[in-house]
């Protein structure tokens, strides 16, 4: 829900190279450490001894998760400015008891009195 189909398939992908071919070679290569689980040749990559794969994979899987969530927000900055200023006016114009613009304007079929007012939404 973060990400869109391309990058959820990137990062399953990516699960899929960092936990079943990556994270073993580290381990098989000494470079990080597992510990032995119960059944024979299982390695648990949870243990912290050494420095475990979990560490090195994780978190620069997060930090790309990040920067993807960052860069579709930025791509998309004149719809986001859009409504939080027709948003921002509408408010301003309901403290001010004024009509509200028109750019915000959706035709509602229940009568005004009806309708949830805007300041119900807005406070918490």
């Amino acid at each position: 829900m973060v990400v869109g189909l391309n990058g959820a398939l990137s990062f399953y992908l990516g699960c899929i190279m960092a936990w079943g071919i990556i994270g073993p070679i580290t381990v098989a290569a000494g470079w990080t450490a597992g510990r032995v689980g119960e059944h024979p040749g299982q390695i648990i990559y949870m243990s912290a001894a050494k420095g475990a794969p979990r560490f090195w994979l994780l978190w620069p899987g997060l930090m790309i998760l990040m920067i993807h969530a960052f860069t579709e927000v930025a791509l998309q900055w004149r719809s986001i400015g859009r409504g939080l200023k027709i948003a921002g006016s509408d408010l301003y114009n309901t403290f001010r008891r004024r009509p509200l613009s028109d750019e915000s304007a959706v035709d509602d079929p229940a009568p005004r009195g009806d309708q949830v007012p805007i300041w119900v939404c807005s406070i918490r």
